[in-house]
């Protein structure tokens, strides 16, 4: 399974070393599953723990070693994305998302993305971050 992950969940991760975020990390890597981000969203948590929690920067550096970088999406994927009812600023992340194959994309962003929670958009399906954390959670460990 591939998890694409928004800013948010790297926010909430490096933040705090409990909670479903930092939970859900360590069991993809429990399970050998692929977390996956942009250079974008790497950016993006990194701006918002600067601005909010400076001290959590150095959790980020070291969950960067988690997860793997793939390219940003396409212009025609982001402007189907934005059809689709999602911000401009928030089109790159599930654009990428489904571009980049991945099977889910976990975000905490209730406002942007909660109206496509638990639907598949171009075969990409969307969860909010403690679903996605159930069902990391329930599979069980592949060698």
């Amino acid at each position: 399974m591939k998890l694409f992950l928004d800013a948010n969940v790297l926010f909430s991760a490096a933040y705090s070393p409990v909670g479903n975020a930092r939970s859900l990390m360590a069991a993809a890597v429990e399970r050998r599953l692929m977390m996956l981000v942009t250079d974008h969203v790497l950016g993006e948590a990194g701006r918002n723990l600067a601005r909010k929690a400076a001290h959590a920067l150095v959790s980020l550096e070291a969950l960067e070693g988690w997860v793997h970088v793939v390219p940003a999406a396409s212009i025609a994927t982001e402007e189907a994305v934005r059809a689709l009812g999602i911000v401009l600023k928030d089109s790159p992340v599930l654009a990428a998302a489904i571009d980049c194959q991945a099977d889910v994309v976990v975000t905490g962003d209730a406002r942007h993305f909660g109206h496509l929670y638990g639907q598949s958009v171009h075969g990409v399906r969307v969860l909010a971050l403690r679903a996605a954390y159930e069902k990391v959670a329930a599979r069980t460990r592949h060698p």
